[in-house]
C-alpha cells in the first residue's frame, strides 16, 4: 500500500470516536499524533504510516484528545488546517506550548494566503498541501521524528 506516488485527497469526511484509548502511553520517537476530520485521509495515512513502523493515534478533531500534557513519548504531531470543533492553528499552538520540542505538521487541503501566513508566522510547523504525495511526506516525518 505504501509507494513513493501515493497521494491522498481531501474529500469531506465524517467523525468518528478514536479508536485508541487515551491512557496508553505513545513509544518514544515513533509516536505520531494525527488529527484530520476526513476519515479517508485519516485511515488511510494512518495505515501507511504503521506500515512504515510508526505507531499512529488517530483523532477526527481536537476535541477527541486527551489533555495535552498526557501525550507523553510523542515525536510529532500531524494536524489539518480546518477541522469542526478547532483550527488546527489553535491545535498546533497548543500542542507546542505544552511540548516545543515536538515537530508539528499543519496540513491543508485548502491552501490560501491567509492559510500560509498563519502558518508562515509559527517557526516550529512544517506546511503540506492536500493532495499529499506520501514518499515525499514520509521522507519529511522520518527527518522530523528522528532529529
Amino acid at each position: 500500500m505504501t509507494a513513493s506516488n501515493l497521494q491522498f485527497s481531501s474529500p469531506m469526511g465524517l467523525h468518528s470516536e478514536s479508536s485508541y484509548p487515551s491512557a496508553v502511553p505513545l513509544r518514544p520517537n515513533r509516536a505520531i499524533v494525527l488529527v484530520d476530520g476526513d476519515d479517508d485521509f485519516r485511515s488511510a495515512f494512518a495505515a501507511n504510516l504503521r506500515d512504515d513502523g510508526y505507531e499512529v493515534r488517530e483523532y477526527a478533531n481536537p476535541s477527541e484528545l486527551p489533555d495535552l500534557g498526557m501525550l507523553q513519548g510523542v515525536g510529532l504531531l500531524i494536524t489539518d488546517y480546518e477541522m469542526s470543533s478547532q483550527s488546527g492553528i489553535r491545535l498546533a499552538d497548543a500542542f507546542h506550548t505544552a511540548h516545543p520540542q515536538i515537530p508539528v505538521v499543519l496540513t491543508a487541503g485548502c491552501w490560501n494566503a491567509q492559510v500560509e501566513a498563519q502558518a508562515a508566522a509559527r517557526a516550529y510547523v512544517q506546511r503540506r498541501r492536500k493532495p499529499i504525495d506520501y514518499g515525499e511526506f514520509l521522507s519529511l516525518v522520518r527527518r522530523l521524528v528522528s532529529g
